[in-house]
């Protein structure tokens, strides 16, 4: 037997002992030896495990936040300031309104009008939103429902100084 009987004999062995070691001997994987002129034997390339992949997270997108925070803007140098928060509801919006900088004790009425901050004064009355005396630190804090239309473009919430509406000290476009 030649010297390339042999090694032809030798390498066959080796593929039957890796096969028989749980190596696969696809195509897509292996890699062809010939030896000069004599039978082809396929040499197996070792297989390496995909990665396996990072679970995937799915977070939810956020939750729209249909909010509108308007900041009521001191009149006159009063420094009477503080905000409307308008969350839309099944019947139009719920407003929040918070006031500080007031007297404490003072009385004072909260209006709806259609017009500018800038032209307050002469805006036009829509309703009146609340009148309540502010408490010892000087603030006012309420909630109440209003219909869709009190929240339209052009509308402003004014503050007025006391329970009668006669001098404005803040308010807020909405």
């Amino acid at each position: 037997m030649g010297k390339r009987s042999r090694t032809a004999i030798c390498m066959g062995l080796a593929l039957a002992v890796l096969a028989g070691c749980g190596q696969s001997m696809s195509s897509s994987n292996s890699a062809k030896v010939q030896l000069k002129g004599e039978l082809a034997f396929t040499t197996p390339t070792p297989q390496v495990p995909s990665p396996t992949p990072s679970p995937t997270v799915v977070t939810p997108p956020p939750t729209p936040n249909n909010n509108a925070d308007f900041m009521l803007q001191p009149l006159l140098n009063t420094g009477v300031h503080g905000d409307v928060l308008v969350t839309p509801n099944a019947s139009g919006a719920m407003l929040q309104v918070t006031v500080w900088g007031l007297r404490p004790g003072s009385g004072h009425t909260i209006h709806d009008h259609r017009g500018t901050c800038a032209a307050a004064n002469s805006s036009i009355h829509l309703s009146t939103i609340d009148t309540s005396a502010a408490d010892g630190a000087g603030n006012i804090s309420f909630s109440t429902d209003v219909p869709a239309s009190e929240i339209e473009p052009g509308r402003i919430v004014i503050v007025y100084s006391t329970a009668s509406p006669d001098v404005i000290v803040s308010c807020a476009a909405l």
